[in-house]
């Protein structure tokens, strides 16, 4: 049986720091591509779809350019993570922005399409940092449990015996929870956008780091990184991606 999500409380000033250098790359990358579309907001209406090249163009872009050990560090998650998982960790270099907004294709928040477990093989603990106030205008992480909880999350739907609940959070929160929660993201409601960065962690001395030392392709030709870093090197591998990236 999954644990439930935890969520812990972090430094804000980080979060709008972290949220205020975004909205700039944003906004410059609509810029770069823009085409018809001459407002923002429905030029990433159209183009933010899953696997989709100018998705991960962004993702890379944006990771490229902040650092996730100031991240880390800054907001205390690593204080947390030395000591309530292993004062010798490493990061999971598949690292994902999360730019959510209400889209135009509303099948890709299909909850039975888009629910997984984030299992590698590893006794991984995963982070969702959201960079604002997570509600349910914004939407946000929404997983499964047949347990009664409390205010911290939102009933959102069923599905058969069990019910799916959305995470709300205050800014300076972000969620932990390991890999047996089956769990996904719902859109915003119209007006509405979210940011989040989420990131997987591990014991070093859980990890055979010989399976996990080359980045690969999908079958779909998407980079997929694959190696365990410390804090100390993981923005070298990410400033990286952007070159890689098909």
């Amino acid at each position: 049986m999954s644990k439930l999500p935890e969520i812990i409380k972090i430094n804000s000033n980080i979060i709008d720091k972290f949220n205020n250098k975004i909205r700039k790359i944003i906004h410059k990358t609509f810029l770069e591509f823009k085409k018809k579309e001459g407002n923002e907001n429905e030029f990433y209406k159209k183009c933010l779809t899953p696997d989709s090249n100018f998705n991960y163009y962004l993702q890379w872009e944006i990771l490229s350019q902040i650092s996730i050990k100031e991240l880390l560090i800054k907001s205390k998650l690593d204080e947390y993570i030395r000591k309530n998982i292993s004062k010798d960790y490493l990061i999971y270099s598949m690292i994902f922005f999360r730019y959510h907004i209400n889209s135009l294709n509303k099948k890709n928040y299909n909850y039975k399409k888009i629910m997984h477990f984030d299992n590698y093989g590893l006794d991984t603990s995963t982070f969702w940092i959201p960079l604002q106030k997570i509600n349910k205008n914004t939407g946000g992480l929404i997983f499964l449990t047949n347990k009664k909880l409390n205010n911290k999350f939102s009933k959102i739907s069923k599905n058969k015996n069990k019910k799916i609940y959305q995470v709300l959070c205050n800014k300076g929160e972000c969620v932990t929870f390991d890999k047996s929660l089956l769990h996904g993201a719902n859109m915003p409601k119209k007006g509405f956008e979210r940011f989040s960065i989420d990131l997987r962690v591990v014991d070093r001395k859980k990890v055979n780091l010989k399976k996990f030392a080359k980045n690969y392709y999908n079958s779909k030709g998407v980079f997929r990184p694959n190696k365990f870093l410390s804090i100390h090197k993981i923005d070298k591998e990410l400033k990286r991606f952007k070159f890689e990236n098909p």
